[in-house]
């Protein structure tokens, strides 16, 4: 802050401008910032419903009488979000010491395919 001559008060142009500069590029820092926080809190909720919409497959699969037999696939709605689910048939964990069980593979990922967001297993008698 300079002083002109008597009576003569303020911030110089160049002070006012620099000052601009940086709340600038605090809002624009502040502005990103909650932008990745809205993607990581999609994200989260995304996966949220992926481990309920897998959970959900994990019991139907231990409540029906039998096993599927082969890959089962399809899409449900959960939380108003559509998601891809398939159930894989496979191997006892030890058929050595567990001939009976059978493994399940569960998948959930979003409707497009691509990587699962969420993998479970679920072992049980055919």
């Amino acid at each position: 802050m300079r002083s002109g001559g008597p009576g003569e008060r303020g911030f110089t142009l160049v002070e006012v401008l620099v000052a601009m500069v940086i709340l600038a590029l605090a809002g624009v820092a502040l502005a990103q910032f909650q932008a990745l926080q809205a993607r990581t809190t999609a994200r989260l909720a995304l996966l949220g419903l992926a481990r309920i919409e897998a959970d959900n497959r994990a019991i139907e699969l231990l409540l029906r009488a039998n096993g599927p037999t082969a890959a089962e696939a399809g899409v449900n709605a959960n939380g108003g979000r559509p998601l891809r689910w398939e159930i894989r048939p496979g191997p006892s964990p030890d058929p050595a010491r567990f001939p009976n069980l059978r493994r399940f593979d569960i998948s959930v990922s979003e409707p497009e395919g691509g990587r699962p967001l969420v993998v479970r297993q679920v072992v049980r008698a055919p």
